[in-house]
């Protein structure tokens, strides 16, 4: 299949090349072949394009995801130094 798309391609050119020499009518295995490579182009674009759209959905995830971790952490170092200031014994001997 490859190898006849490869020589369909090939026509192609140089029908473009020859400009305004007739040519050959186009058969149907011609056309057929082209449709399949059209076909191909297509679905591997479709591929790209879901690939794309997943790694802009993981994207937006991680970041709704980053606001909650900050918190997160800020609230246990708030904690930690809070906890850490309650029990530190101050002693001195101070009028305050």
């Amino acid at each position: 299949m490859e190898r006849l798309q490869k020589k369909h391609l090939e026509k192609m050119k140089e029908e473009k090349l020859a400009g305004g020499i007739a040519v050959d009518d186009v058969t149907e295995l011609e056309t057929l072949i082209g449709e399949i490579r059209d076909e191909e182009k297509l679905a591997e674009e479709s591929r790209d394009s879901d690939g794309a759209l997943k790694r802009v959905e993981e994207d937006r995830q991680a970041a709704e995801e980053m606001p909650k971790r900050a918190m997160e952490r800020f609230a246990e170092t708030n904690f930690s130094f809070n906890a850490a200031a309650t029990t530190t014994d101050i002693s001195h001997d101070g009028p305050y």
